[in-house]
């Protein structure tokens, strides 16, 4: 327990020290790449919601596997994502393609762990969600659970 919760502190405070000198696509690029790396994360990334009634979601920093990839846009509709921004942060540790049989994403990336938080605009409204994700069963899912809180 105190060594997971020293590493949260250790991941923290340097995010914190890195991002506060950041601004525009250079912030969510970072904040992407060292979150992967904080949660061990095989995909990390950020994204807006778009679309009429916000459903949808526009990545805006995509990192797979420690490669930068296109930003993609998908429907929130049966998704993690679409838990995260109605609830809340939300993680799994496993089996995360069999509670969301319907997103096909989650089959393409070979997803099995999940954790994610939305991100709120100054009146509380979600705007947006960091996610990260495993292509194997999540050992310390509060890791991440806790860095994305």
């Amino acid at each position: 327990m105190e060594r997971r919760r020293g590493r949260v502190v250790r991941a923290l405070e340097a995010l914190g020290s890195e991002l506060s000198r950041m601004h525009g696509e250079a912030f969510f690029a970072h904040l992407v790449e060292h979150l992967a790396l904080a949660t061990r994360a095989d995909i990390a990334f950020v994204g807006e919601l778009v679309g009429d009634g916000h459903g949808r979601v526009r990545t805006i920093s995509l990192m797979s596997h420690g490669q930068w990839l296109p930003n993609i846009e998908y429907d929130l509709a049966h998704t993690p994502c679409a838990n995260v921004v109605e609830q809340g942060i939300c993680s799994y540790a496993d089996g995360i393609q069999e509670l969301f049989p319907k997103d096909a994403l989650l089959i393409e990336m070979n997803a099995r762990g999940y954790a994610g938080s939305p991100l709120h605009d100054r009146e509380g409204r979600p705007v947006g969600i960091v996610a990260v994700l495993y292509d194997h069963p999540v050992s310390e899912p509060r890791v991440a659970h806790a860095l994305l809180d």
